[in-house]
């Protein structure tokens, strides 16, 4: 059986699109990401996400490098963070780089390859609000920025092998 692999990103209106990289038809959004008001059977408290958000954007007993244990689960509380957590960043007018730049000195991305790129889901869908015009889509700012990270990565790495 081919390995499916399907990414799950927001629309600027609020949507969830489904991408497969494989051709495939991807599974409708209903089927792909439970609704933002379910979560385990109970509603999720979007006042709760934003307080806890707005502790983690100023630090309010939490430690920086524990930000990200926060945004990076994935159950529909965790996304909720993320996206609240991210409207306390502006992005508009910056350029890609910069941005992420500006994120990444904020939030200290550790964790496990899926876990890295759910908290940056939420900056491309937050980058892709501010600045609308610059990517067709939160996807495309997405892609580009894990390529960042790639290149920077491999840049970097013989550092690693000292």
């Amino acid at each position: 059986t081919p390995l499916k692999i399907c990414l799950y990103i927001c629309c600027s209106d609020g949507d969830v699109q489904t991408v497969v990289a494989n051709g495939e038809q991807p599974m409708p959004p209903e089927t792909a990401v439970p609704h933002m008001n379910h979560m385990n059977g109970g509603e999720v408290e979007r006042e709760m996400a934003r307080r806890l958000a707005e502790r983690l954007y100023k630090l309010d007993g939490i430690q920086r490098v524990d930000v990200v244990k926060h945004l990076d689960k994935d159950n529909d509380f965790s996304q909720a963070v993320g996206e609240e957590y991210l409207k306390f960043f502006d992005f508009t007018g910056q350029t890609l780089d910069h941005a992420l730049r500006s994120f990444l000195k904020v939030v200290v991305l550790i964790g496990e390859s899926q876990e890295r790129e759910r908290v940056l889901q939420h900056f491309a869908c937050r980058f892709h609000q501010c600045n609308p015009n610059s990517f067709s889509s939160s996807g495309s700012v997405l892609a580009l920025t894990c390529a960042l990270m790639l290149l920077n990565t491999d840049f970097w790495s013989w550092l690693l092998r000292r």
